[in-house]
């Protein structure tokens, strides 16, 4: 049972069966623990099932960890032997300075005059559009200012490319090398050709956008509509964030939900830890479990600072809670149409039957916790008929029940059909009876 097991798995067993591990414990003792505990007594392969669970679990964790750590020391060596080529760049320049004093004044100058032009350019043109068809007006308003302060030709390129920010991505990745320095060329690439018809513009924007998916190995519905939803939520992130998303992405691209994640971890990590309350399946305390449902805030409107709160609280009123029986048990239990299987609260609600299984619940914040699954019958009465649904048993649930809603519909069917059975079955004795009673008359 403890082949190949470390005292990190034997630790994470003792905590998700609810024990209490002491810095001092070895081993032996958290061996002890675990047999010790009630769960084994109850369901010994359980536990064997979860020791091994954690066992595969760590063995690739470790496996990518290595794998990463030789990446940074990779990285390390390049960034080493990058910075001794700047070294080594610098004391040439140095060198070359002593000789020529002259050329740090006038490179110094040229830099300054380009971020000068930028600015100006930037504030004398609109801003980048964002629909296709308000381009012209951009570029007019754009070519205005570089008439009215007589920009070279030769700086009209990299000027555009500043200008077009994040855009400049879509831009230069259709563009040859050596069209760079080209405005025009690089106006083109933005918006439809005055001579080409639209069906031309079409054309060459469906090859430009195939040759874009090609890019990012995008070959089936379903990868196109992750590629679709992580664009456009690329496009909502900051500067900073989206310039740690892209050293992150390096060559490849973040599916949405790893996006998000990036995201949300970056994020925390500026400007700390947010405290987020998981209602769909999660193990945290929900803050409107223990308050009133017909629980109305007063709050003034003309207070700016207490509309996070009033749609809280209007949020907390739209949760829907219902009253169902688990084997014959009354149970409050919260309809949630983003739950992927019935989850129940094991510690408040007991079930005797036997585990159908292990799985790895995960709250909607990425918390993970290993439970068994169980088949359990749920009724809309009590003592009815019931339907019988593989639940996840949690002791550490928030509320008392989970289900999904298409759940909680096929439990009202199965009432309602029973109800009109019952009520046919009453039709027809009273039926009989009067006919009975009527020969009887005669």
């Amino acid at each position: 049972m403890y082949k190949n097991a470390l005292k990190e798995d034997l630790i994470r067993v003792v905590e998700d069966l609810d024990g209490t591990v002491e810095s001092t414990d070895t081993i032996a003792k958290l061996k002890t623990k675990i047999e010790k505990s009630s769960t084994f007594e109850s369901d010994a392969d359980f536990v064997k099932t979860l020791i091994k669970h954690c066992i595969d679990e760590r063995v690739p964790r470790n496996e990518r960890e290595a794998t990463l750590e030789k990446q940074k020391i990779e990285l390390a060596k390049l960034q080493l032997a990058q910075l001794e080529k700047e070294v080594e760049l610098q004391t040439a320049k140095n060198k070359a300075l002593s000789l020529n004093p002259a050329a740090k004044v006038e490179e110094k100058q040229f830099e300054t005059n380009i971020e000068n032009m930028i600015k100006s350019i930037k504030t004398l043109s609109l801003p980048i559009p964002t629909r296709s068809e308000n381009f012209n007006l951009f570029f007019q308003s754009l070519e205005r200012a570089f008439l009215t302060k007589k920009i070279n030709d030769e700086y009209k390129s990299e000027i555009l490319i500043n200008l077009l920010g994040e855009r400049a991505h879509n831009v230069l990745l259709y563009i040859k090398k050596e069209e760079l320095n080209d405005y025009e060329k690089l106006k083109s690439s933005t918006q439809r050709i005055p001579s080409e018809t639209y069906i031309q513009f079409a054309a060459r924007l469906r090859a430009n956008f195939q040759y874009y998916c090609s890019l990012r190995k995008v070959n089936s519905f379903e990868s196109l509509c992750d590629l679709l939803i992580s664009d456009k939520l690329f496009e909502t992130l900051n500067k900073e964030t989206a310039t740690h998303i892209g050293i992150r992405e390096a060559e490849d691209w973040f599916r949405p939900i790893d996006l998000a994640k990036e995201c949300d971890i970056y994020i925390s990590s500026r400007s700390g830890s947010r405290k987020e309350t998981p209602i769909a399946c999660g193990y945290t305390e929900d803050p409107f479990k223990n308050r009133p449902r017909n629980y109305k805030p007063k709050i003034k409107d003309s207070y700016p600072q207490n509309l996070e709160k009033q749609k809280s609280d209007e949020f907390a009123q739209q949760l829907q809670y219902v009253n169902i029986f688990v084997e014959n048990q009354p149970v409050t239990a919260l309809i949630d149409s983003g739950c992927q299987i019935q989850v129940l609260n094991s510690s408040l609600i007991r079930v005797n039957k036997p585990s159908g299984g292990i799985i790895t619940l995960s709250s909607c914040f990425n918390e993970k916790r290993m439970v068994k699954v169980t088949p359990i019958n749920i009724s809309l009465t009590q003592h009815s008929s019931s339907l019988s649904v593989r639940t996840a048993m949690s002791p550490t649930l928030a509320e008392e029940f989970i289900i999904h809603p298409s759940v909680y519909t096929q439990i009202k069917k199965i009432s309602h059909a029973k109800s009109d059975v019952l009520f046919n079955e009453s039709e027809s004795s009273l039926g009989a009876y009067s006919i009975f009673f009527s020969v009887v008359q005669m």
